[in-house]
């Protein structure tokens, strides 16, 4: 193949005259090409322009260009002092705990916000009918809250309700809170009082889980300040055991699940986009089935193969870049129209704009994949005799194809796969997509092999219908390997997407309330343990409970390597990020197996030593004598790991990543955290007792907790089955195209029967059985496909567990089953509606 300029004015010419006609023929290439693009455009556009409005207003989302973040404790004297002295300080104090109706005495967990007058340095708290924030600085106690909380708690504006020891008005509602997505997960309202209502309640315990933050406003607010500043304090309070952030990444958790569930939709995209690069090869090679006789008088008039292969590919890329500008356009307009919409769900800072890398990778998929599949059926016809040409032997037995169209083949797909790895935020998890993709289309195109040979015997007994059925897929230019791959792609992902919803669902809403405990007890001081054990066990309804002390701390350093100079296995790099919970204990939990490694003895009381999950450990790198160092509390504990353990955070029941021996930690000033088991007509009643009885301590009800993550859950799931819908539009396309390529050969047939006396219902019997067969063997082959997918997934991805569900596979074959069925009967008996005469003209 030579690719020589001399013939490129020609090859144009050429190329434009015949699209004179119109696209008649590209319908289906046009259509598939412009989903692809505009799916990957869509989710690139989107997922930059979440992550770009992240940065632009990171300042007002995190409450200043600097948040210092520490648990249990504030600031001391120099450390607080240090930091006033670099610009505007505000103090911000958060923790979740437990309001009351004085008058039902219904209780309700609440996510308590203390301020300072300072607040917000960024930003601007809006309040409904309120005069301004000077309330909530009154002598007397007042607090600000969100709309939700006046249903849950049954009460109204002005109404007074029980936080801690003390009694709070209710003065406003609040109708936007700046740094809201600083916050992280929420449970429950927001309740925003000050420092001094805060102290005044009594929940500010030593121990208690609180969250104190910083937030400090610069002078000079360039990235070279920030790390200055960040060098200064890690420097000068090595010790101080915080977490620090600045405006640049103001919201890391909202960030990364952008990115991951951007990530996610891309690789649904993409299968898209595979499936979509299979109808285009289908649509070229319809269409150049078509032009053969053209191609044919090319030839025969002189024209060499790189001459009529510029004049077809320069056709295709001209419509390409139609399809393509088309797919951004829509891209762009069909965010910009859902903004709002997107807006009010993500709750997130989003204002849609063209994001260049993403629109310039669409763009590039596009190309690749229009040149990718299209080289395959031009050069095979390119390559045809004027001769073969005539006869209509465009499907025939030919030779191999000229080494330049292979190697330029090979070309597109390597720039497909180097574009994936460029748009992802997870290598590993785009190549393990790339292998399953490939494994699946070379498993795919396996099995039509096999169907075909299969075919060659089936057709040789049973009725007519049956016989012609299976003699059809072997007869050439067959549409076995097209409806196949076509098929059993789509089944996959469908199946495998229902199957990984399907495990989540079980888990969360039928499995896991099942084990789980009623309620989660935080906070309770260990003056108050045996009080709270003697008051639960008392309860009529009591089932079970658990109690251990609890802790936060951050990792420091693996073996004498500080954690900002390791580089964690994906899955569990959220081990050494921000603070942990930590616990200590005289003997092993009886519901977690030591996998390897001894327990130390219960009287213990010498260096440091610490029992660790073994997964953690070893995505770590870590073994039995390895050392782990921690901050607890400003102090530096190091440790020595001398057992690993199998640990189920799926469980319900209170897991903890390390537990360390007691000696070090029980004097450190901590509270104990317990799970607590009743019958579940007894919640409600004991959730209001222990708010009366035990003001400081804070219940967690489970299964609000559930219902709050699958509502979340819930949302993601919607996203997922939008882009199936794309998926399966791109299947339907790529099965027109399987039809469009062997409808001359078809309607000869359907000619030749109806003049020899066949019903036209008979015909139609036997089109629609043979894509029955391939159907339905496809959907077999994708339903193991996509258990092995689903089992990957979720137990090496996402380390869940996995069960297998029979129903979400059955429905997934099923409906892709009778839409192939309904699809070919449709357009088949479309082209039939027609006399032998009119068929045999159309041939």
């Amino acid at each position: 193949m030579s690719w020589g300029l001399a013939y490129l004015p020609l090859s144009f010419r050429l190329a434009l005259r015949e699209l004179r006609a119109g696209f008649r023929g590209f319908y289906i290439f046009l259509a598939c090409l412009f989903l692809g693009v505009g799916t990957i455009a869509s989710i690139g556009n989107l997922s930059g322009s979440l992550v770009a409005g992240l940065a632009q207003r990171g300042q007002e989302i995190l409450g200043g260009d600097m948040d210092v973040r520490l648990v249990h404790r504030e600031l001391g004297t120099a450390e607080r002092s240090f930091l006033a002295a670099q610009g505007e300080l505000s103090h911000v104090a958060t923790m979740r705990v437990m309001v009351q109706n004085l008058e039902t005495e219904q209780s309700l967990l609440v996510e308590a916000k203390a301020i300072d007058q300072a607040y917000p340095l960024a930003g601007t708290l809006e309040l409904q009918e309120s005069a301004g924030m000077a309330p909530l600085f009154e002598p007397r106690y007042a607090a600000f809250i969100e709309p939700g909380l006046l249903d849950q708690l049954g009460v109204a504006l002005g109404d007074e309700i029980k936080l801690g020891e003390i009694k709070v008005k209710l003065v406003a509602l609040i109708a936007r809170e700046p740094d809201r997505l600083a916050g992280g997960f929420a449970l429950g309202p927001r309740l925003m009082v000050s420092h001094a209502t805060l102290l005044a309640s009594g929940l500010n315990q030593p121990g208690a889980v609180i969250s104190h933050h910083y937030r400090l406003k610069l002078v000079q607010r360039d990235a070279a300040q920030l790390d200055q500043l960040r060098t200064a304090l890690d420097n000068n309070f090595p010790l101080a055991g915080w977490r620090l952030r600045d405006r640049r990444d103001a919201s890391p958790a909202v960030r990364r699940t952008v990115e991951r569930v951007g990530l996610f939709l891309t690789l649904v995209g993409l299968t898209a986009l595979a499936i979509g690069g299979i109808g285009v090869g289908n649509a070229i090679a319809a269409y150049l089935s078509q032009k053969r006789k053209t191609l044919a008088i090319y030839k025969a008039l002189g024209a060499r193969q790189a001459l009529v292969g510029r004049i077809y590919l320069n056709q295709i890329l001209l419509l390409a870049c139609i399809a393509i500008i088309a797919g951004l356009g829509f891209a762009i307009l069909a965010l910009q129209t859902a903004q709002p919409y997107l807006q009010a769900v993500l709750d997130i800072p989003l204002t849609i704009r063209p994001h260049l890398p993403s629109l310039g990778a669409a763009t590039l998929f596009g190309l690749a994949t229009a040149v990718g599949f299209t080289l395959g059926p031009l050069g095979l016809a390119a390559q045809l005799s004027p001769a073969a040409l005539f006869r209509g032997a465009v499907e025939e037995a030919q030779p191999p194809m000229q080494a330049a169209y292979r190697v330029a083949i090979l070309s597109c797909f390597l720039i497909i796969i180097a574009l994936s790895f460029a748009i992802s935020e997870r290598a590993d998890i785009t190549l393990y997509f790339i292998i399953a993709l490939a494994a699946s289309y070379g498993l795919l195109r396996l099995t039509a092999w096999a169907i075909s040979l299969l075919a060659r015997r089936m057709g040789r007994g049973g009725g007519f219908g049956w016989r012609l059925a299976w003699r059809n897929m072997t007869r050439p230019g067959a549409v076995v390997q097209s409806v196949v791959l076509s098929v059993g792609l789509a089944v996959t992902l469908i199946a495998t997407l229902a199957q990984i919803e399907g495990n989540f669902s079980s888990q969360l809403q039928r499995d896991f309330p099942d084990r789980a405990p009623s309620f989660f007890a935080i906070d309770i001081q260990p003056s108050q343990r045996e009080d709270f054990v003697a008051f639960v066990t008392s309860q009529r309804d009591f089932r079970d409970y658990q109690m251990v002390p609890m802790l936060r701390g951050s990792v420091l350093a693996l073996n004498g390597e500080a954690v900002e100079n390791i580089n964690p296995r994906p899955d569990i790099a959220w081990f050494l990020r921000g603070d942990r919970g930590l616990t200590y204990a005289a003997l092993p939990p009886t519901d977690e197996e030591i996998t390897s490694g001894t327990w130390w003895p219960a009287d213990y009381t010498g260096p440091p030593l610490v029992s660790m999950d073994q997964r953690i450990a070893a995505g770590l790198g870590l073994a039995l004598g390895d050392r782990i160092k921690v901050n607890v509390l400003g102090r530096a504990l190091e440790a020595e790991i001398t057992s690993f353990r199998q640990v189920d955070y799926g469980s319900g029941q209170i897991a903890f990543a390390l537990i360390f021996s007691p000696a070090p930690l029980q004097a450190a000033p901590h509270t104990m955290l317990a799970s607590i088991a009743l019958a579940p007509e007894a919640e409600q009643e004991f959730s209001r007792m222990v708010t009366a009885k035990f003001s400081n301590i804070t219940l967690v009800r489970v299964k609000d907790a559930i219902e709050t993550v699958t509502q979340l859950l819930a949302q993601f799931a919607n996203a997922i089955w939008l882009l199936s819908v794309v998926t399966i539009l791109a299947s339907v396309f790529v099965l027109a195209g399987a039809l469009a390529s062997s409808r001359q050969g078809r309607l000869k047939d359907a000619a030749i029967l109806l003049a020899l006396g066949a019903r036209r219902t008979t015909i139609l019997r036997v089109f629609v059985t043979e894509y029955a067969i391939l159907s339905a063997l496809a959907a077999l082959i994708a339903g193991g496909l996509s258990t092995v997918a689903s089992w990957a997934i979720l137990t090496l991805t996402m380390r869940a567990s996995f069960v297998l569900l029979p129903w979400h596979i059955f429905t997934s074959l099923a409906g892709a089953f009778l839409l192939t069925l309904l699809l070919s009967g449709a357009v088949i008996w479309f082209q039939l509606y027609r006399s032998p005469v009119q068929l045999l003209r159309s041939e």
